[in-house]
Parts: structure tokens; sequence; C-alpha cells
């Protein structure tokens, strides 16, 4: 998929990329809103996690940035590939957009505990450490959630019109053109990941002095 087609794509499908928008929306706004529901223990007990984690942290400055950048490749690779497996069938329609609702839900739980409890700290952190590399991700999974609701889209279309099983299999091509898309939101996220094991953990360090 050229720079071309890529933007003709998006073109013909700006209706289900602003769905998708939404969800992932609607899954930090609904994370975000968790946050108030904790208890002050369970705030105690993640704020002592986050401490320990720090102090570890400032205790190893000495990271394994590679073996770190491939265990991130290796943890979003199984995202990948799950989205993958969702779209060669038709419940992929439901179930890829509610993996993107997660994933919302995730990081709007992060945030918003982090700026609940931390303030302006949590604001800066938020920003040195946690957008970077989430902005990339969320790029590139909403990329690859478009991709495959489309690919189960047309199965279920497909399925309806001929009355029949049908299987992206069968269809070599088709499932080539599918994957190869889906790795260019995998080479964006990727990208991420690098920044998230070469970059961030000299504002992690920086912060766990600052913060705990």
């Amino acid at each position: 998929m050229n720079k071309r087609e890529l933007t003709q794509f998006f073109m013909r499908n700006k209706r289900m990329v602003l769905i998708l928008c939404i969800i992932f929306v609607l899954g930090i706004i609904a994370g975000t809103l968790c946050v108030k529901t904790l208890t002050d223990n369970q705030k105690t007990d993640l704020i002592n996690y986050l401490s320990d984690f720090f102090k570890v942290l400032g205790d190893n400055q000495d990271l394994n940035k590679t073996q770190m950048f491939l265990q991130l490749l290796i943890d979003n690779a199984k995202i990948f590939a799950l989205v993958f497996i969702l779209g060669l069938f038709s419940i992929g329609i439901f179930l890829t957009p509610s993996l993107l609702l997660f994933k919302g839900f995730i990081l709007g739980f992060t945030i918003g505990f982090i700026l609940d409890e931390l303030y302006l700290m949590g604001f800066l952190f938020s920003l040195f450490v946690i957008f970077p590399q989430n902005i990339l991700y969320i790029i590139g999974l909403i990329y690859s959630a478009l991709i495959s609701t489309m690919m189960s889209r047309q199965i279920y279309i497909s399925k309806k019109r001929y009355k029949i099983s049908v299987r992206p299999k069968k269809n070599l091509q088709q499932t080539i053109y599918y994957f190869s898309s889906l790795l260019i939101g995998f080479a964006i996220t990727a990208f991420g990941c690098a920044i998230e094991a070469y970059i961030i953990p000299v504002f992690m360090i920086f912060f766990s002095n600052k913060l705990f």
C-alpha cells in the first residue's frame, strides 16, 4: 500500500476512522472516570507500587535498552497478531473496536491516576514519559484496527451476500495484502517502542528522583 493508496483508503473510510477514534476516546474517558471510584486504600497501594518501581529504576540506571526494546516489540506483536486474527472473522467487526476501547481505558486510567495523585508533576510526567510513545502506539493501533475492521466487514458482507462461509485463507493474495497493510501499523508502533526503550528511561530516571 503506497502513499496514494493509503490516502484514498482513509478518504473512503473516514466515517469508520471517526467511529474508531470516538471509541478510543470513550475508553480514555471511562478510564479517567474510573480513577474517581478508587478507594483510599487502593490509591495508596498503587502509589506504593509506583514508588517501589521508581526506586528500583533509580538503583538500576544501566538498563539493557536493547532487551527492553525487543520485549516491547514482542508485547506489541502479540496485540497486532490478535488484531490480525480478528480481521479474519466477521465477529472482528465488534471485537476489534472492543480491543481499542480497552486500550483507551488503560491509557485513560493511567494518566488519570497520575494526574489525580501527582498534580503538576503528574502532568509533566505524562507529557514526557507517557505521551511520546503512546501517540505513535495510538496511531498504529487505530490504523490497524481500521484495516482489521474493514476486513471483517468485507467477510461479513460476503457471507451475507453469497450465503456461504467465506474464508480469507482461500484467497491468499487478499490475506497477504491484509497482512502487509497491518505491517504499516506495526512499523509505526515499533518506532514508538524504540522511543520508549531508548529515550523515555532518561526521563523516568529523572522523575524517579523528583517524585519518590
